[in-house]
């Protein structure tokens, strides 16, 4: 059963980034260090994927696959990808910030 969820998981969150990017703006292509503050609008653009992914798999995992996605979606850094999920996470979901702080170090 874990593994059908993980497998479900990913599906989730490719389908995601391929819709983000099929019918939205997505993510920008980082070409130098993102400021905290465009880690947050990009985290607002990214709310209802990013939450999405944790809220079905709550684990760090899920943590680290929205993470991912981020990552894949705009050739971001993980260290900044982890801050705009936890800054979507913080915005919309803040019940799983204690799986973000596990996995993002030194996330507020």
């Amino acid at each position: 059963m874990t593994m059908f969820k993980m497998s479900t998981a990913r599906a989730l969150i490719t389908v995601a980034g391929i819709t983000a990017a099929m019918f939205g703006p997505g993510l920008p292509v980082a070409s130098a260090t993102p400021t905290e503050d465009q880690l947050v609008d990009w985290a607002m653009q990214n709310v209802p994927e990013t939450c999405d992914a944790v809220r079905y798999l709550p684990t760090t995992q899920g943590v680290r696959g929205a993470i991912a996605d981020i990552q894949n979606q705009s050739d971001l850094p993980k260290w900044a990808a982890g801050r705009v999920v936890g800054h979507a996470v913080r915005l919309s979901c803040p019940e799983y910030l204690p799986l973000v702080r596990q996995v993002v170090p030194n996330f507020p």
